[in-house]
């Protein structure tokens, strides 16, 4: 018994190892670490993406797929497609799934969503740093059809202003504001 804990210790070591060093190696490359949407700003987002019967809810940069499993709950009658580059986070995700048994409505990409088609999308929210959103909007602007809706949480695109912005109380630094836009 011990022999076998010992051997799950050491495996969550490993596994926390390979974590850092990819986190460590996308943050070289460009890409941007995960942080968690704060838990206090779905009802927000949800309230703002409010996608009807039938849209196609894209989360880039997905996660642990926090907010697309509360979109799926809410909306039971739309698609939600979730991206996401980094392998730990989507491991997360894909198990998340399992348990939460939103086969049919909640799907993961493990890819780079720069080399994604975006164009079934209605519906996008975006959590990432304002350098990537700002080398995202040319391809949002050649691939979304008109009337899609952006919801962005706490940045916004240099060079597209947003229609509004909600502001959310929050007690941290994280969660303040959500974007809003309309391509």
């Amino acid at each position: 018994m011990d022999a076998f804990i010992l051997l799950i210790a050491f495996i969550i070591q490993i596994i926390v190892i390979i974590w850092m060093l990819w986190t460590m190696w996308a943050q070289f490359c460009g890409s941007a670490p995960f942080v968690p949407t704060p838990t206090h700003t779905l009802d927000s987002i949800l309230n703002e993406l409010s996608p009807k019967r039938g849209s196609v809810v894209y989360d880039l940069g997905c996660g642990n797929g926090k907010v697309l499993f509360a979109c799926a709950r809410r909306f039971p009658d739309i698609s939600a497609v979730g991206i996401e580059y980094d392998p730990f986070p989507y491991a997360i995700a894909r198990i998340r799934k399992f348990f939460y048994n939103e086969n049919s409505r909640v799907q993961f990409i493990w890819g780079n969503f720069m080399k994604t088609d975006l164009s079934s999308a209605t519906h996008i929210f975006l959590y990432l740093y304002p350098s990537v959103l700002n080398k995202l909007l040319p391809k949002l602007e050649k691939e979304l059809r008109p009337g899609t809706k952006v919801v962005s949480s706490d940045y916004e695109f240099k060079n597209k202003e947003a229609s509004y912005v909600v502001e959310i109380s929050a007690r941290g630094y994280l969660g303040r504001r959500l974007f809003v836009y309309e391509f």
